[in-house]
């Protein structure tokens, strides 16, 4: 403040002899007593203002550079974050008046640059109770005197961080108000003669301009390092006040030193006891967070305690990490004193630094990291967390944690478990997003901290299992019988490394809404809640509840599956009964195979922001859980059970893959079109599998005469002339509608008639005495058909023969018969058999044959018999034609057992949608391919008598 009258030009201040107040002999003005400048704001040169919280969708967040802020398109739809990241939108904002620069200083001039920094020149004074004064000179980075730096704390020892003194500056001896300690300070760094060159952030950054503030704060690293040593203010009750020059003596000898050569005054607590190297850290002044970057980075360091100045430095740092002895219990980083900067095995990045640092405070909740962050041994990593003091505590805490969830590696997402609006006790930081952790006390901020970053579920060793099941089925008193559980916990899956490529991570494309804080993440949704869960038991901090969702199954049989979610925080609390239960997979797109657990997170829709936000629903988040299971009872009822009693057996622990509840429609789809594809798989792996043909040279021989297979032998034998994926496709279709339309078991006799509906007409399919009859021409029969159905030739054909021996039927002959040498047959018989019977029909019909069935009884197996020369003379020349048949219940077996997979497919696909398929849309959808909607699409899985959805999309966490 300049008490001057305005038209002073030319100061000459002199001080009253009777008050020592500084007066003006040019414009005879008399500077206000201190009493005065105390009542008058714009004299307070140290006090803390902080920049106003931001309001809800009018935010401008855009600090740290390097998480990905995404801003909402101002046309169009409002509804979708713009695709484009702005990285730097960093703009004008509205500042409290006191925050806005107007114009030069009058006290500091022009703002600082970034290679420019500000000294004072403290003179000696002639009496010690002259007023504190002194001079600001402004110099470049190359071109400065030597100074010293004083490090010091605002408040001292008392905390006391309210203006109490003046410090003139200048020569118009304008007046800054500092605080008692900074005050005291000033007073022992005054030079005996002459002028003391020093630096001291108080006054030699104008705390009243942000921006050079920051650019300060930023170069304090390089400050630190180059001045010619670090004075240690500790405190008026450690300095006698004296005339005696101090002894000079390294740190290490401080348990060697006699509390008398500290000449501590008369009554003092260390005259008479030893004061050590506990003792000296057990002063407030290093649990200040300013103190760590200037203590590192400096060269030589100086304490003054007494009569002695304790000075250290590298070397003898170095010597006393030798001792034995723990110095540094009270102050960890002390240790590294001296040293310029932590090992890179205790900081690797910035939230390793933050652990280190947590116990350290700071009047300003920003300084917390920007004390700090010049200590990152990574300059890109410096400079990704620029100190700007014209973000508000809001923006900064959404960075930070934003970088921390966001950021390089994406394994601390766990922090989650911290944040929710359950585990804030009272509204302490209304204006923070509800996936922030409430920092708004230090106790807060070393708890969120010093959170482990990997956790351990409750699942093994299998005896706290045992415990926790007898516990929480303790209050399931159920009458007689021994019952059996089953505990059922969810694991990792085996990574799928092209699934997981294929859908969406929980950080891919993640980002933070600019305007809102919104944490955009993409969370597979598990089943919404009914009502608040209930308390069952507690594991060590560990809560159990039961649960029951909006789509509970309440069947009788299944009412003895429970579900269960182990948390943190005490759910009923925070909980209204409406919240929906989301799967956060701990996988990311930079850690693929993460060996760590799942987070269940609680959200809660905010309706409240529809009308505004309309077309993107925003959830709030209640509580992160960190294990999901069930209980499975059985009742065994064994006789030798007492009546009356009821004990708890716990059989075995199941764990439910997590990769069954994020099956999709797609992958549904997938699993049909896959297993059709592999109808197909007409090679060498089936020769070895279906037939165990062991002869390489009938593997040829049948290779070659399956060249017009397209599907595997059996299910070409039941759809002749299929021969495309689409045409199987539509079997697989046609044969699951009985199923869709009755929706429930389905009679035998409809799945015979979407059967027969499947088989060209050609053949004339038909039903008689319980078999399948096909009909084929004696073309049809020689092109291709006796190949599906390995049954006797006659004439040129090409179907091999082998030979049996005349005299030993079980031994054979080492050549092949040629095709037409004989009148034997051969049986190539699949893995699943049907009793196929054959026999010729003549054109007209009505000379028939009676059936003949072909035989089982080897692999290969041969025989003679009495075949009508006539009808094979007939079907020789290309009339008449062969009819089969097989029992039809073999083949409905057959054909309930292998579709049954894609039934179920099916079945869960149309549940999927609301409201469900028709028929035609599902053949639409399993026709033409998943689309990449479907590939998020969740279909229903019960698990613990709920329904879980396992739909994946972006969800908005605000």
């Amino acid at each position: 403040m300049r008490w001057h009258r305005s038209s002073c030009n030319a100061p000459d201040v002199v001080l009253r002899d009777s008050n020592k107040l500084p007066y003006c002999r040019a414009c005879e003005h008399t500077c206000p007593t201190t009493e005065a400048l105390l009542s008058n704001k714009d004299s307070v040169g140290g006090a803390l203002n902080l920049p106003p919280e931001e309001i809800f969708g009018e935010m401008n967040l855009w600090w740290p550079l390097c998480v990905p802020y995404k801003r909402r398109e101002r046309g169009g739809d409002e509804g979708h974050a713009a695709e484009a990241e702005e990285r730097h939108p960093k703009r004008a904002r509205t500042l409290p008046a006191k925050m806005m620069r107007t114009g030069p200083s009058q006290t500091y001039g022009l703002s600082l640059g970034p290679h420019e920094l500000r000294l004072a020149c403290l003179p000696a004074a002639s009496s010690p109770d002259e007023p504190l004064h002194l001079q600001l000179e402004r110099f470049t980075d190359d071109n400065r005197p030597e100074y010293e730096t004083v490090s010091y704390t605002w408040g001292g020892e008392d905390d006391d961080s309210t203006p109490s003194g003046p410090v003139y500056i200048g020569p118009y001896w304008d007046v800054l108000l500092q605080t008692k300690n900074c005050c005291s300070m000033l007073q022992f760094m005054r030079p005996w003669r002459g002028i003391r060159t020093i630096w001291v952030d108080a006054l030699c950054i104008n705390q009243q301009d942000p921006q050079e503030r920051e650019i300060q704060v930023s170069k304090m690293r390089q400050i630190y390092e180059h001045c010619s040593r670090v004075v240690v203010y500790l405190g008026s009750d450690l300095i006698p006040l004296n005339k005696n020059f101090p002894t000079l003596k390294p740190l290490d000898e401080l348990s060697k030193i006699d509390s008398g050569s500290f000449k501590f005054p008369l009554g003092h607590p260390y005259q008479t006891a030893r004061f050590t190297l506990k003792d000296l850290l057990k002063r407030r002044y290093f649990t200040r967070v300013w103190v760590i970057q200037e203590l590192l980075r400096a060269e030589r360091v100086l304490f003054r305690v007494g009569n002695i100045n304790l000075h250290t430095d590298r070397a003898v740092m170095e010597r006393m990490s030798l001792s034995q002895q723990n110095y540094w219990s009270e102050a960890p980083w002390v240790e590294h004193l001296a040293l310029k900067e932590f090992p890179s095995d205790s900081v690797r990045d910035i939230f390793s630094l933050a652990r280190l640092t947590v116990n350290s405070h700071a009047s300003d909740p920003r300084d917390k990291l920007y004390g700090v962050v010049s200590l990152l041994q990574d300059e890109v990593q410096r400079q990704q967390f620029p100190p700007d003091y014209s973000i508000s505590c809001q923006h900064f805490f959404i960075g930070f944690f934003a970088y921390w969830i966001l950021g390089v590696g994406r394994n601390q997402v766990q922090v989650l478990r911290k944040a929710g609006l359950g585990a804030r006790l009272a509204d302490t930081s209304p204006c923070l997003p509800s996936w922030v952790p409430d920092c708004g006390s230090q106790e807060a901020w070393r708890e969120v901290l010093t959170f482990p970053s990997s956790y351990t579920t409750i699942s093994p060793p299998v005896y706290t299992i045992h415990e926790a099941i007898c516990a929480l089925h303790l209050a399931r008193q159920t009458g007689g019988g021994t019952w059996s559980s089953t505990l059922t916990m969810f694991s990792y899956p085996v990574v799928d490394v092209q699934a997981l490529h294929r859908r969406w991570l929980w950080d891919r494309d993640a980002y933070i809404e600019a305007e809102t804080g919104a944490l955009s993440i993409t969370l597979t949704h598990l089943f919404a809640l009914s009502a608040v869960p209930s308390y069952t038991t507690s594991i060590g901090d560990t809560e159990i509840f039961e649960v029951r969702s909006q789509q509970h199954i309440e069947d009788l049989q299944l009412s003895q599956s429970k579900l269960y979610l182990a948390a943190q925080t005490h759910l009923p609390r925070a909980l209204q009964g409406d919240e929906h239960v989301f799967l956060l997979d701990l996988k990311s797109e930079e850690n693929l195979v993460l060996g760590e657990h799942c987070l269940y997170l609680l959200l809660r829709q905010d309706r409240s922001l529809e009308p505004r936000y309309s077309g993107k629903p925003y959830y709030r988040l209640i509580a992160s859980c960190s294990d999901l299971f069930a209980d499975h009872f059985e009742n065994i009822n064994r006789p030798e059970s007492t009546e009356g009693s009821t004990t708890k057996i716990i059989d075995q622990i199941e764990y439910l893959s997590i990769s069954e509840i994020l099956i999709s429609v797609a992958d549904h789809i997938g699993y049909i079109h896959t297993g059709i594809k592999d109808l197909q798989r007409i090679d060498e792996e089936f020769l070895d599998n279906d037939y165990r043909v062991p002869n390489t040279h009938l593997r040829q021989i049948i290779a070659k005469h399956m060249k017009d297979m397209f599907f595997m032998v059996r299910w070409q034998q039941l759809f002749p002339g299929t021969r495309t994926f689409e045409d199987m496709l539509n079997v697989f279709l046609t044969l699951y509608q009985p199923y869709y339309m009755t929706k429930q078991q389905c009679e035998r006799t409809l799945i015979v008639d979407a059967y027969l509906s499947c088989l060209d007409t050609k053949y004339e399919p038909r039903i008689e005495h319980g078999y399948l009859e096909l009909r084929f021409t004696a073309d049809d029969w020689k092109q291709h058909m006796h190949n599906i159905y390995i049954l006797p030739v006659l004439g040129p054909s090409h179907l091999p023969y082998r030979q049996v021996h005349e005299r030993d039927p079980k031994r054979t002959a080492d050549r092949w018969c040629l095709p037409g040498e004989s009148l034997q047959f051969a049986l190539l018989d699949s893995f699943y058999k049907f009793d196929w019977e054959w026999k010729y029909v003549s054109e007209p019909t009505s000379y028939q044959l009676a059936w003949q069935s072909t035989l089982h009884d080897s692999l290969y197996q041969v025989r003679k018999d009495n075949i009508d020369v006539t009808m094979c003379a007939s079907f020789a020349t290309g009339h008449g034609g062969i009819r089969v048949r097989a029992p039809i219940a073999q083949i409905m077996n057959f054909l309930e057992r292998e579709t049954d997979a894609a039934r179920t497919s099916m079945a869960k696909m149309v549940a999927a949608y609301d409201p469900p398929l028709t028929f035609e849309a599902l053949k639409k959808i399993v026709n033409n391919g998943p689309t990449e909607e479907q590939q998020f699409m969740g279909v229903p899985t019960l698990y613990g008598g709920v329904v879980m959805d396992g739909s994946t999309y972006r969800v908005n966490i605000i």
